[in-house]
């Protein structure tokens, strides 16, 4: 690794005085401006993600697994020269500062919190209220070069900041510190307030392949430098690192279908090879009986830094919310993955009457109010029916709707008044008037008892 230039000990503190002095100033200032605040707020993607246990004792935060790639973003900064060109800060996923037009170098003065912290917060909130997680983890990078031990009894007597350089094993094997290997292609350091509070990681060993956990930070002193890859980004303090193991994982977007009875929702499920991983994975679903499934392909080989996706189709006649579970296996390693499903009725609507039963004297007449109500959004025009049946009659009772049609919005309801009409000729007796709704192939009918009584 190239040795850090004296000019870096100038930009970083020279004692733990004014350390403390800076630290302090700093979340005084920032508490003012507005740019840090509690983690309330919206929750982002990246927060909701961070489910990834702490490897270190030392912090209860859960991390947001990242590849190398995605921590750093893929835009090059547009103020600099190739080769010398490295991440630019509006391309990070963790830009704590918020979001930044491209070219723009934050004050690390402003961070949420500072790099030498041996407590940072889980979270951050944005000005705009989105939450950001601060604890990444990172799966198969490679040390570049031996650990560098720098600024050592500048802070506290005997202990150093080890410092390193780490990089996509499979993108950049050779580390080097032009474009484009600095798109992949980090800082890392073990901080000397982590090594003093006795809860810092062990110092991996220059060549290995590791995974890894710590904080995120934008250091703006090292833009133009070579050995911080022409860019601000770090992980600083690194919290836990671990040898890096072939495995594989699992997503299904999307991770929640809703469809009607009768229906069917399809979701992707991809597997992504980490580590290095290289073999067959065999695919399995598990869901209620009421729920019908199937996966294609059912199995798939995977080789180092390659993904495959397979398609999950669902369906189900019976009403209600379930959960299917996509498991993939090789050998002893298994992952798996959910999909919550939502089975909805499909649209329809009601048809009711008010009152459902009338007596009407010879010569007379009567009405009753038709109900008309949609149901699981159903919405469009509905033509209204009405006969009567009943004893044989000289003259029957006649049955009229006014109006004759109505249109239904989702969810809403509507009315039509039912008239009856007798004569003199209308032989006393019971009858019933059917009414029916339709909607092209869809009707729904209610019926209306009508007595006719004598004068």
């Amino acid at each position: 690794m190239v040795e850090k230039s004296s000019a870096r000990l100038l930009r970083q503190r020279s004692c733990g005085t004014i350390v403390a002095v800076g630290l302090l100033a700093s979340v005084l200032f920032l508490g003012a401006v507005g740019f840090w605040r509690p983690a309330v707020g919206i929750p982002s993607a990246l927060a909701q993600e961070a489910t990834s246990s702490s490897w270190s004792a030392a912090t209860s935060c859960h991390a947001v697994v990242l590849t190398l790639e995605q921590f750093l973003g893929k835009v090059p900064n547009p103020n600099q020269t190739q080769p010398n060109v490295g991440a630019d800060y509006s391309g990070g996923a963790l830009s704590l500062e918020g979001s930044k037009p491209s070219g723009t170098t934050p004050s690390s003065a402003a961070w949420p919190y500072s790099k030498r912290s041996t407590n940072p917060p889980c979270t951050v909130t944005l000005t705009n209220g989105t939450v950001l997680p601060t604890l990444v983890e990172i799966h198969h990078i490679k040390i570049a070069t031996p650990i560098s031990l720098d600024e050592c009894g500048t802070v506290f007597p005997g202990q150093c900041d080890a410092t390193f350089n780490a990089c996509n094993a499979d993108l950049a094997p050779n580390c080097s510190s032009t474009y484009p290997d600095t798109m992949h292609k980090v800082h890392m350091e073990i901080d000397m307030h982590w090594n003093e509070s006795g809860i810092a990681p062990t110092h991996p060993t220059a060549g290995s392949i590791i995974d890894i956990q710590g904080f995120v930070f934008w250091d703006d002193g090292h833009v133009i430098d070579a050995w911080h890859s022409f860019s601000g980004w770090e992980v600083h303090p690194l919290s836990a690192w671990r040898p890096s193991t072939p495995d594989f994982t699992m997503s299904a977007n999307p991770k929640s279908l809703t469809f009607q009875t009768g229906s069917s929702g399809a979701s992707t499920v991809k597997l992504s090879s980490q580590n290095g991983f290289a073999g067959t994975l065999s695919l399995s679903v598990s869901a209620p009986t009421v729920v019908t499934t199937s996966i294609n392909p059912a199995s798939a080989t995977l080789t180092p830094g390659t993904s495959f996706s397979a398609t999950l189709k669902v369906s189900s006649s019976t009403v209600g919310s379930y959960t299917v579970t996509v498991t993939g296996t090789n050998g002893s390693i298994s992952h798996s993955v959910n999909v919550g499903l939502n089975v909805t009725s499909p649209p329809d609507f009601a048809v009711s009457a008010s009152p459902s039963s009338l007596s009407i004297p010879l010569g007379s007449s009567g009405t009753s109010t038709i109900l008309l109500t949609s149901l699981n959004g159903f919405s469009g025009n509905l033509t209204l029916t009405a006969a009567a049946t009943g004893s044989i009659s000289l003259d029957s009772p006649t049955a009229s709707l006014s109006p004759s049609a109505v249109s239904l919005s989702a969810n809403g309801t509507g009315t039509s008044t039912l008239t009856v009409s007798t004569s003199l000729l209308t032989t006393p007796w019971t009858y019933t008037v059917t009414v029916t709704a339709s909607s092209g192939t869809l009707s729904r009918s209610t019926a209306v008892t009508v007595t006719v009584t004598l004068l």
